[in-house]
């Protein structure tokens, strides 16, 4: 047999004035919670869908932009003037020089360096890889490669190791990789775009 309880509005505030206060603000608290809890379901959800809408629009947005690059890359006049903001391959060596020069204006201390031509194969370009063991302070080598980079718009740093001898050690070992990107000997100049 169930019984039902039924208690009036006044018997129930007689009642809560016998357990005291924290009774009465736990109570108050836990009704505000559960209206506010009922209130942000529906809009999280809302929040949650719309996330999800952005992601796949932006998944969308790529695939497309994956395919137009992939159209870009293709033969033709896009790509000819792609490869005409590069710089020549036959100025390497004065951009290696450029970067050697700007390293012994820094005081940067320079040792034998690995140098290593080849293709990009993502873009076509010519990359010339340049890996340079220096030494210095670290303000030193941040200044060299903030310089390098704006210098040169088509060079790119592709690996940085530091290591100190010590914690307290004010000399930097430091182990550069550089790529120089350059239009491959066949490309057609910047010139012959215009």
């Amino acid at each position: 047999m169930a019984t039902s309880l039924r208690i009036s509005p006044r018997d129930a505030i007689a009642q809560a004035r016998g357990w005291g206060w924290p009774f009465v603000t736990g109570a108050v608290v836990l009704a505000l919670a559960g209206g506010v809890g009922l209130g942000l379901v529906p809009a999280l959800r809302r929040e949650s869908e719309a996330v999800a809408l952005d992601a796949d629009a932006a998944a969308h947005r790529a695939a497309q932009s994956g395919a137009a690059l992939r159209e870009a890359r293709a033969t033709g006049p896009t790509s000819d003037r792609f490869m005409a903001g590069f710089p020549a391959a036959d100025v390497r060596q004065a951009r290696v020089a450029a970067l050697l020069a700007l390293a012994v204006h820094h005081a940067l201390e320079l040792r034998q360096g690995e140098f290593q031509l080849g293709q990009d194969k993502a873009t076509g370009l010519a990359r010339y890889v340049v890996t340079l063991p220096l030494s210095g302070s670290y303000v030193q080598l941040r200044a060299f490669i903030e310089e390098a980079l704006g210098t040169d718009a088509a060079l790119s740093l592709d690996r940085l190791r530091l290591r100190r001898a010590s914690t307290g050690a004010a000399v930097v070992e430091a182990e550069l990789t550089w790529s120089f990107y350059m239009r491959p000997r066949d490309a057609p100049s910047d010139a012959g775009t215009r």
